[in-house]
Order: structure tokens, then sequence, then C-alpha cells
């Protein structure tokens, strides 16, 4: 059996620890931004911030919206990110079988 060029891409993609996590933390379809996706997984904003921008890039998440940040003076904005797909949960419950051996 041939593995496809996608499913490869999608193991490799998924290789770094946090990806994952941040797939399932946007897979209940709110709209979230890198600290509260840190703060839900229990990882820092950089490697949140690091993993958002590949997993965008891979186009598993995307940017919903920029907003205005109101606590804090300037221009500074924040991205709200939001999953592309929403089977996650599902790919996690498979590997996890396929780890026990079930």
């Amino acid at each position: 059996m041939e593995v496809p060029t996608r499913v490869s891409a999608l193991c490799n993609d998924l290789r770094h620890p946090v990806r994952l996590p941040i797939l399932l933390a946007l897979s209940e379809g709110e709209e979230l931004s890198a600290t509260e996706i840190a703060d839900r997984i229990g990882s820092t904003y950089s490697a949140v911030n690091y993993a958002l921008d590949k997993l965008t890039k891979a186009g598993y998440v995307e940017v919903a919206r920029t907003e205005l940040l109101a606590t804090v003076p300037g221009n500074t904005l924040q991205r709200l990110y939001r999953g592309r797909g929403e089977d996650w949960k599902r790919l996690v419950q498979v590997l996890a079988e396929y780890a026990r051996g079930d």
C-alpha cells in the first residue's frame, strides 16, 4: 500500500508536540488567540505562536479575524485563529487505539 503524499505531510506537520493540542483546542469551533490557546494547552505563548505560523502555512489553521487590544495602548492587533477541520479528535482516537494495540 502506498502512503499518499498528503498523509506523509500531515505526519510531518504534526510532529511538534504542541501542534496537535492546538488543533484540538481549535476543533471546538471557537476563535482563539495564541495567548488563549497557550493557556488552554499549558504551553508558552512563543511555542504556540510559532506552531500557529506553521499550521497556518500548512493550511490546517486560518486567521479568522484580527482585533485591536483594548487593554494595550497603541495599535496592537491580536489575531484570532480557527481550525480548518473538525476531525482532529477522531484522528487522536484512532492513533490512541493504534498505540494501545486495539
